[in-house]
């Protein structure tokens, strides 16, 4: 929340949340099953449009809506789904990775929200024959959905359902993933703050010198890897970091374990903007790069 207060309500749900939590990783593990997963990568290049500009006096800012897709900025459409075949050929879970900020509903929409995931989840659970439809959130730092910051429940359900339908559509592409191999890795980060943070958080490390610790960690089940981020990841990352994995298909995950801030392009860090003012550090591509390396050394 940065520097702002959290009021009773919120206060009141986080506390719920975090029970609610444990109690669905408690539960999801007590119900493991035999199973198989089945991969499918589409694309929704439609939806979603990079919030930065350059303006005429070669500044860069935000320009939060692209409502007729005019932004020029790089965008990656990729939508991974993972499903979880069970030995009676019922699809049973369904997880969608896509790297677009939930931000179509706005700060003046003070209702608890999952904004356009939520409906996706609604419509995939209740079209797709699915017990379960999970949303993963990839690089999408810098990505915004072209219309958002509304007040309506309509616009983030329009979003959610047109995902939904790009995923509806291919789910008889799903192709099932080889290798019966398990592993994991964990990778520290320590990262030197060099500047202070600009919504200062609960954390400690708020100040330009501060050290941060945090880790990026893999996991691979067969031919599928998860590669888990501390922070709002840039769109530009998802597509390396799928090449580096030693998998065929790979999770690309935002906001894992950890929230250290924005984690941009070195590009974007020198052109500035909101973004880059969220990030804790100055070059972090390479270091970002080279911890999800020794993390993907970790599962070959």
């Amino acid at each position: 929340v940065g520097n702002e207060e959290l009021d009773r309500i919120d206060t009141e749900y986080m506390e719920e949340l975090k029970h609610r939590l444990v109690e669905a990783a408690l539960e999801a593990y007590g119900s493991t099953a035999a199973g198989r997963f089945e991969t499918v990568l589409s694309k929704a290049p439609d939806l979603g449009s990079n919030r930065r500009i350059q303006l005429s006096d070669g500044s860069w800012q935000n320009e939060w809506q692209d409502p007729e897709g005019l932004h020029t900025g790089y965008f990656d459409p990729a939508v991974l789904a993972v499903g979880i075949r069970r030995p009676k050929g019922n699809l049973e879970s369904l997880i969608v990775n896509y790297g677009c900020h939930p931000v179509v509903l706005g700060p003046y929409s003070l209702a608890i929200s999952a904004d356009y995931p939520g409906y996706l989840k609604d419509r995939i659970e209740s079209e797709g024959g699915v017990d379960s439809a999970i949303f993963l959130l990839a690089g999408g730092g810098n990505i915004n959905p072209r219309l958002c910051i509304q007040e309506d429940a309509k616009h983030p359900r329009s979003v959610g359902s047109r995902l939904a339908s790009t995923v509806l559509e291919n789910l008889t592409k799903l192709s099932p993933i080889k290798g019966a191999a398990v592993k994991s890795c964990r990778v520290p980060w320590r990262i030197v703050r060099t500047r202070d943070a600009y919504k200062p958080a609960s954390s400690p490390a708020n100040k330009k010198g501060d050290v941060i610790e945090t880790e990026v960690s893999a996991f691979r089940a067969g031919e599928l890897g998860l590669l888990f981020l501390p922070g709002e990841l840039f769109s530009e990352f998802n597509a390396s970091l799928r090449e580096a994995s030693p998998t065929r298909e790979t999770l690309v995950i935002s906001l894992a374990n950890d929230y250290v801030g924005y984690l941009p392009t070195d590009q974007a860090q020198r052109e500035g903007a909101y973004e880059t003012l969220m990030a804790p550090a100055e070059n972090l591509e390479g270091a970002l790069m080279e911890h999800a390396r020794k993390a993907f050394g970790g599962i070959e």
